[in-house]
């Protein structure tokens, strides 16, 4: 996925706090959308860095899938045509460390 200079939502620039109501922003306790979250926020917002939430974490463990017609999105490699960071299996594999506001591995 591509780096993007402006949140592709609310239209901040990298370094950032998104704006009020943003569908990008993170809950920064527990990596959920910030906009449906009900959590009690007591960490520092997340400032927007160009990046997806969690494409970073799955080039980081190298985890790509593509959509295959028949049978929905399969694992594959990063160079495989098709291929995406597969955000399906980082919310399934991991969990949110809200101390360094990222996904970590279980």
């Amino acid at each position: 996925m591509k780096e993007f200079n402006t949140c592709p939502d609310c239209g901040v620039n990298i370094g950032e706090y998104h704006q009020n109501g943003c569908d990008v922003e993170r809950c920064p306790e527990c990596g959920g959308q910030m906009l449906g979250c009900d959590c009690e926020i007591s960490m520092p917002r997340i400032i927007w860095d160009g990046n997806w939430p969690g494409v970073k974490e799955c080039q980081e463990f190298g985890w790509y899938s593509k959509m295959v017609p028949g049978y929905g999105w399969v694992e594959c490699a990063k160079e495989d045509d098709g291929a995406s960071e597969d955000l399906n299996r980082l919310v399934s594999s991991c969990k949110w460390d809200k101390n360094l506001a990222r996904f970590v591995k279980r």
